[in-house]
């Protein structure tokens, strides 16, 4: 609560994850007798400066208290699949006016960076809400919206970044729109939803940020990337293995410790699992 307070008297944003597993869900009911969500609501932790990250394992009264409070949630769809945590209900949450940006968190599709990639990897995601063809879900605007004027306002920068508009910030962008579309796409095609379809980090040509050129055909003007790369590989300790699979045997007793604290708690998420925004994959009946 302090830090909410501090936050508030600075102007500056809180960001924290919650809810991204089902054993954070179930601290929470074991602990305060409600989720993390709502008690956080309860506590005055939400609001317009919260950013909460993940909210995987949310129910319809977590994102209601996240939509009435203002407060935003950062999407991680790769990043939850790699550590195994499932699909956050960004269809819901849209739905319930739920402001929703893309995140990587460090965990990205294929260890490169590309953002673009992310965000298909999201559109992908999300189609699967329904099954019936043309049931409705998020479209490539949704989430190039999401990426865009999403990622500002969970930054704290809406109206000064993340759109194209008169008196924010000349913050652009300029893809090879020819290269996303070689070798053929029908030219009635949303160029939208073919930079979700087929865009790529490497179709980025030029970057300019607050007005300055930061990237001019493909070239970065502040860095050397060439000495940047040097100079990770350098920063690598000649015991670097060893040092890392000493690490996981160290790390081995806590996982233990910690799967045998959740055991001996109430079996919430196996005997009375939370029915799935998502159900497709559903092993319930019809």
């Amino acid at each position: 609560v302090e830090i909410k307070r501090r936050a508030d008297r600075a102007g500056q944003m809180v960001f924290t994850h919650v809810q991204q597993t089902p054993h954070q869900r179930l601290y929470g009911l074991e602990t305060y007798g409600t989720t993390l969500i709502r008690r956080m609501e309860e506590k005055g932790l939400l609001g317009a400066g919260t950013v909460l990250g993940h909210c995987v394992w949310v129910d319809s009264g977590d994102i209601a208290a996240i939509a009435r409070t203002g407060s935003a949630v950062t999407h991680h769809p790769s990043c939850n699949l790699r550590v195994r945590n499932g699909i956050a209900p960004v269809d819901e949450m849209l739905r319930m006016g739920v402001p929703v940006g893309i995140g990587m968190d460090d965990k990205e599709l294929g260890d490169d960076r590309d953002y673009l990639e992310e965000v298909r990897v999201a559109a992908k995601l999300h189609r699967v809400t329904g099954g019936v063809p043309g049931s409705p879900c998020p479209g490539s605007r949704d989430f190039f919206r999401m990426a865009t004027e999403g990622g500002a306002r969970c930054l704290g920068l809406a109206g000064e970044t993340g759109a194209l508009r008169p008196g924010m910030r000349a913050d652009i962008a300029v893809l090879d729109f020819k290269a996303m579309t070689d070798p053929y796409t029908w030219e009635g095609h949303d160029p939208v939803e073919v930079l979700l379809q087929r865009g790529r980090k490497t179709h980025v040509r030029t970057v300019i940020a607050g007005g300055e050129i930061l990237l001019r055909d493909g070239e970065h003007q502040r860095l050397d990337r060439t000495e940047i790369l040097r100079k990770l590989k350098e920063s690598i300790p000649a015991g670097y293995s060893a040092d890392y699979l000493a690490a996981q045997l160290r790390i081995e007793p806590l996982k233990s410790a910690i799967r045998d604290w959740f055991n001996a708690r109430s079996p919430e998420p196996r005997s009375r699992p939370m029915r799935p925004f998502y159900h497709m994959n559903d092993r319930g009946e019809f």
